[in-house]
């Protein structure tokens, strides 16, 4: 489920810039160098992520684990650095509304990222974990014992979301799983339809969409040759010795015209002893 981490970009560059508008306005009213260093370090990672978004092709079957390292990469660096301003804002003697922007900063992103990247917990677990264990500690040291139940409420947010990321973790899978097997059956069904049971031929209805295909694309130069042949005194055979006797013969000529054939022939059975 790589595919979803890239799904909604746009989502990713709100947040972003959200998240830095925050984080910037914190340091800015703190005027302190700590706070402003990782404000500085949170912008340019959100930047790269939001670039790296929009400009990463859609991961494939061989490029999806590549595709998730780099996302970890940059997941886990900007939420660690959200919490790290929100633990800073509250340690270090700050105004109080930069204390409350880093802090709403910080939980909103915690709260908010967990659902979103559910299509993979280990990573929505990370971020969760990075963003608000700075946050848990920083109030927990602290001698009020307001801060102390803070720390308790947002720690019990963490168990709480990855409860939920982990609902719709299984409401993807269980609809990716469904709609896999749809395609199947439905491949299956279609495959069904266009085929002869008796030889594996391909039957009238998978006749006519294979003309309609070739005669599509067949290039003005090149001519498509079309044999029409049928069994002689078939039918007094079929009567004579049964219907498997006569299923048997009309597998073994399809066995041959198969065998006579160029690869890139096709072979059909189009009714009776017609092929």
């Amino acid at each position: 489920m790589v595919e979803t981490l890239y799904t909604q970009p746009t989502s990713l560059a709100i947040g972003a810039g959200g998240g830095i508008m925050l984080c910037v306005t914190a340091a800015y009213r703190a005027q302190t160098p700590p706070l402003t260093v990782a404000a500085f370090a949170l912008t340019i990672v959100a930047l790269l992520r939001v670039i790296t978004a929009f400009l990463l092709p859609k991961p494939d079957e061989n490029t999806s684990r590549r595709a998730e390292i780099l996302f970890e990469i940059g997941a886990f660096s900007y939420a660690f650095l959200v919490g790290l301003v929100a633990a800073l804002a509250i340690t270090l003697d700050v105004p109080v509304e930069a204390k409350l922007l880093a802090v709403v900063n910080a939980v909103a992103y915690g709260v908010g990222i967990a659902p979103r990247n559910a299509g993979r917990p280990v990573i929505a677990a990370g971020q969760l974990t990075f963003a608000l264990v700075p946050v848990v500690t920083a109030f927990a040291i602290q001698d009020d014992i307001a801060y102390k139940i803070l720390a308790l409420n947002i720690a019990l947010l963490v168990p709480a979301m990855m409860s939920i990321a982990l609902n719709v973790f299984k409401t993807l899978r269980n609809s990716i799983a469904a709609a896999e097997t749809s395609a199947r059956l439905a491949e299956k069904m279609q495959t069904l339809a266009r085929s002869d049971v008796v030889t594996g031929l391909l039957n009238r209805a998978g006749l006519n969409h294979d003309l309609v295909e070739r005669l599509a694309t067949l290039d003005p130069d090149e001519k498509l040759a079309l044999f029409w042949m049928d069994l002689d005194k078939f039918k007094e055979v079929n009567d004579a010795l049964g219907h498997q006797v006569g299923d048997r013969l009309l597998a073994e000529v399809a066995s041959r015209l198969r065998n006579v054939t160029p690869e890139n022939a096709t072979v059909a059975r189009f009714g009776g002893d017609e092929f």
